[in-house]
C-alpha cells in the first residue's frame, strides 16, 4: 500500500489527538465519580433524617406519618444501594498508554505500522471510556430522578397504609 509523504505527520496528529480525547475521558470519569459522591451524600442525608423520626416513633403504635417514614427511608436506602453498585464499585478503565512490551511483540513491524496500530487501540480505549461514562451518568441521573420522585413514594404509601388500614 503506497501512502502519502505526510502519513509519518499524520500518524503524530492522529496520536496526540487520541491522548487528548483519553486524557478529556478520564477528567470526566474524574467528574463523574464527583458527582456520584454528590448524589449519595444527597441520599444518605435523605435516608438519615427519615431514620431520625423513625426511631423514636418504633415506641409507639405505627401511624401513617410513621409508615410513610419507613417506607421512604427503605426508599432512601435502595437507592443509595443501588448508587454504590453502579458507581462506586472498582470496573476496568481503559489504560491512556499502550504496555511498553505490547508494542515490542512484532519486531517485524515498522514503526509506522506499530503506531498505525496503536491509534485503532486507542479508539478501542476511547469507545470502552464512553460506555463506562455513560453507564455511570445513567446511574447518576437515575438516582437523581428518583430522589425528586421520594415525596410520591412517601404520599403513596401513606395512601396505601389508609387504604388497607395498617394500623
Amino acid at each position: 500500500m503506497t501512502r502519502h509523504s505526510s502519513w509519518p505527520d499524520r500518524l503524530k496528529w492522529a496520536e496526540d489527538s487520541g491522548l487528548k480525547s483519553l486524557q478529556e475521558k478520564f477528567a470526566t470519569a474524574d467528574n463523574m465519580s464527583k458527582e456520584a459522591q454528590t448524589t449519595l451524600t444527597y441520599v444518605l442525608t435523605g435516608m438519615g433524617g427519615t431514620f431520625a423520626y423513625i426511631l423514636p416513633g418504633l415506641e409507639r403504635r405505627i401511624d401513617v406519618l410513621l409508615f410513610g417514614a419507613i417506607c421512604l427511608c427503605l426508599y432512601f436506602f435502595c437507592l443509595g444501594l443501588y448508587l454504590v453498585w453502579k458507581t462506586f464499585f472498582i470496573s476496568a478503565y481503559p489504560s491512556p498508554y499502550q504496555e511498553a512490551k505490547n508494542l515490542l511483540e512484532r519486531p517485524d513491524l515498522s514503526l509506522d505500522d506499530i503506531r498505525e496500530g496503536e491509534i485503532l487501540n486507542m479508539t478501542d480505549r476511547l469507545n470502552h471510556s464512553k460506555d463506562w461514562i455513560a453507564n455511570k451518568a445513567k446511574a447518576i441521573n437515575r438516582v437523581r430522578i428518583a430522589l425528586i420522585l421520594s415525596p410520591v413514594v412517601f404520599i403513596v404509601s401513606c395512601v396505601l397504609f389508609k387504604i388497607f388500614k395498617l394500623s
